[in-house]
């Protein structure tokens, strides 16, 4: 059934309310409609059809197949941010104090039970929530501020058949969060503010569409919170070129060359290659390069610490990330304040932590960037054109370890040309 009410129209949800004695009832078929009386204060109107429509100049109580339901008009008030309760203003002319606004989302407040239900578990859905019955406005309005409906909405009603929208459409990609998740932008555990100095892997957003958001920043694409499906359908891709990386027979021929021992350490690998080459567009002989040096610094780790001949361990969950204490952390061993500085606030951005693989791709794509806190020294990896100079340029330049000898060049000289022998013509 559609309800009309003050001038706009909404779908109706199973709901139940009432204010007043009905003074009369009515009862309207498929594909016709009904309207209250100016004078009456509650109207009852049966729908015996989903294509019903009522026009509701008062509070209306309706019944819509075999469930009774009410929409709570909030009559006529041109300034709604001005009402204190819906059914307080009576008198259009005598809202227009916004400040004076008190309940926000009015219809969102007034829906019955299951349709109040229905929106909880929307939101717990998309990763707004959760759980059904926590902060159910504050985590509607989270929503309606992610998708971009920044015009105050005191009704709710549009951001209703928004968030009802976009839950229909996720929930027809079955696949869309296991690829996220392998990929590592997304974590069903997690909510929508994760720690940003947490330095676990997994430390990603629960929130779908911020893992999406997530995803088109770090392999330079448009999201568009309108047009979902080319984002799915671009994560799809990104997805099968991963899986392709990580179970090809080449893969594991380089792991066992380099002395790789871990899973974590060959997904990493799988996901630095499609990165580089799918992300940031390199070569096969620059991306090789920068793995070299990644492999030396990280140990393709991102949650790595900097070896102190005590604590050598690949992944260090009990660091406590600080910006200055001068310790590399992660695949690329970030030391400097200002670049561990930069990773956090990507991070705490991105509603991940810094231990989150695609925090530190998108922070090295940000500082190589145009204006980026090393740039320079990138134009200066850029302008090299063999695997040997690519690789000494990013060591010398870039990652800047302690042992510069030509001893330590020669090493990941020849951990980029493993990398190359194998992984040259793979995506």
């Amino acid at each position: 059934m559609t309800v009309n009410t003050v001038g706009s129209t909404t779908t109706l949800y199973p709901v139940t309310s009432s204010l007043a004695a009905s003074t009369s009832t009515g009862t309207i078929g498929s594909n016709t409609t009904s309207s209250t009386s100016a004078g009456a204060r509650t109207t009852s109107v049966v729908a015996k059809s989903s294509s019903a429509t009522a026009n509701i100049t008062s509070s209306t109580t309706l019944v819509y197949g075999s469930a009774s339901s009410t929409a709570k008009t909030v009559v006529s008030c041109t300034t709604p941010s001005a009402c204190v309760t819906p059914s307080s203003c009576t008198t259009p002319s005598s809202c227009t104090t916004p400040s004076a606004c008190t309940t926000p989302y009015a219809y969102l407040l007034h829906m019955g039970t299951d349709a109040q239900k229905e929106v909880e578990q929307a939101l717990v859905n998309l990763g707004f929530d959760d759980k059904v019955d926590s902060n159910f406005v504050g985590a509607f309005d989270n929503f309606r501020k992610f998708v971009g409906m920044n015009k105050y909405d005191p009704y709710g009603v549009e951001v209703v058949n928004k968030l009802r929208e976009i839950n229909d459409e996720i929930s027809g990609y079955p696949n869309l969060k296991k690829r996220l998740s392998d990929l590592g932008f997304y974590n069903s555990k997690s909510d929508l503010n994760v720690d940003e100095k947490s330095v676990e892997a997994n430390s990603a957003p629960g929130n779908i569409l911020k893992a999406m958001e997530n995803f088109c920043r770090v392999y330079n694409k448009e999201f568009d919170i309108s047009d979902l499906k080319k984002t799915v359908g671009q994560i799809k891709n990104i997805h099968i070129k991963y899986k392709e990386v990580l179970n090809s027979e080449k893969t594991d021929d380089a792991m066992e060359e380099l002395g790789v021992l871990y899973s974590i350490q060959k997904v990493n690998f799988a996901k630095s290659w499609v990165f580089l080459k799918e992300g940031m567009g390199f070569s096969d002989k620059l991306a090789s390069a920068v793995m070299a040096n990644w492999y030396k610094e990280g140990g393709f780790s991102e949650s790595n610490l900097q070896d102190t001949g005590e604590d050598n361990d690949l992944i260090d969950l009990d660091y406590d990330y600080q910006t200055y204490d001068a310790k590399g952390f992660g695949i690329m061993q970030w030391t400097l304040s200002s670049r561990k500085d930069n990773l956090l606030n990507i991070a705490k951005d991105m509603d991940s932590g810094v231990g989150n693989i695609n925090v530190q791709f998108a922070t090295f794509r940000d500082e190589i960037g145009e204006g980026g806190l090393i740039n320079s020294a990138w134009k200066d990896v850029e302008e090299e054109n063999n695997l040997r100079d690519y690789t000494t340029e990013f060591m010398l330049k870039i990652e800047i370890p302690a042992d510069q000898s030509p001893a330590a060049q020669q090493e990941r000289v020849d951990v980029a040309k493993t990398i190359y022998e194998y992984m040259e013509g793979i995506l």
